[in-house]
């Protein structure tokens, strides 16, 4: 009964935090028309992103709006190139873009850090899909996740309304993981025993010794300090094979120790 009670109360936090943000809506949809526009693709493109929504479909329906759940991360500090896509080239359109930093469920701040991260991106009628922006991570904003809403709005200018409540638009929310590039661990590298191929990886990646170790042990961490994987190997050996498994998409720590006592800390990023 305690267990029942337990994950009742865990849904209705979850529910309460998600209804804290405001609910934007359209008098009509973005794809009311012939060749109209959606929101069908968002990425981060730089060191260390993993954020890449692709494949959004039209949102048909009122309010025009979709949680949609999607997760990627990107390292605080680090400088990328924040493409969003659209469907049809018949009308302007303009998108916004903004990043709940400070986790207040207010999405236009300008304190501590600017929320509106793209503004009024423009992508003219006939032109090519994608618009994009410069977007800098600010260096000292709370690891963690945060609440990213994109939206697209026929011929205006859509201000700083994340809350927008009227024309032809469609407003999609994700969650923006920020990693801290540190994580508060030391990265002892040693360049010189070992190489890890492919990194970032999709499947599967190859921890490669210049020379055979014995009693390695390896160990995967989390960015929240969670082990997803721990391994030893007692025999002599030159080539450790590290299967994605069920990690997720995101930044790692790889740990590895050697009989020799060396202790290497790696970053390792599944795609």
């Amino acid at each position: 009964m305690k267990k029942i009670l337990t994950l009742i109360s865990f849904a209705l936090l979850s529910l309460n935090t998600f209804s804290q943000y405001c609910q934007p809506s359209a008098t009509f949809s973005a794809c009311a028309l012939t060749n109209d526009f959606w929101i069908t693709d968002v990425s981060f493109t730089g060191t260390g992103s993993t954020f890449a929504y692709t494949g959004g479909t039209c949102i048909s329906t009122s309010p025009y709006y979709l949680n949609t759940g999607y997760q990627g991360d990107v390292i605080a500090g680090n400088t990328y190139t924040l493409s969003i896509t659209r469907a049809g080239n018949t009308y302007l359109t303009k998108f916004n873009v903004w990043v709940d930093w400070d986790t207040n469920f207010v999405l236009n701040d300008v304190t501590p850090f600017v929320e509106n991260i793209a503004a009024n991106l423009s992508l003219a009628a006939g032109a090519a899909l994608t618009s994009t922006a410069t977007v800098t991570i600010p260096s000292s904003v709370s690891p963690g996740v945060h609440r990213m809403r994109v939206r697209v709005q026929y011929n205006a200018t859509n201000g700083n309304n994340p809350c927008l409540t009227n024309g032809q638009a469609e407003t999609k929310d994700f969650n923006l993981n920020v990693v801290n590039n540190s994580v508060g661990i030391e990265e002892r590298i040693n360049t010189d025993l070992l190489t890890i191929f492919p990194n970032p990886f999709t499947t599967q990646t190859k921890i490669s010794f210049t020379e055979e170790q014995k009693n390695v042990s390896v160990k995967i961490t989390d960015v929240l300090g969670k082990i997803v994987l721990q391994k030893e190997f007692a025999d002599k050996t030159k080539e450790i094979v590290i299967e994605r498994g069920e990690m997720l998409k995101g930044l790692y720590f790889l740990e590895i120790k050697c009989d020799n006592k060396k202790q290497i800390i790696r970053k390792i990023v599944v795609q």
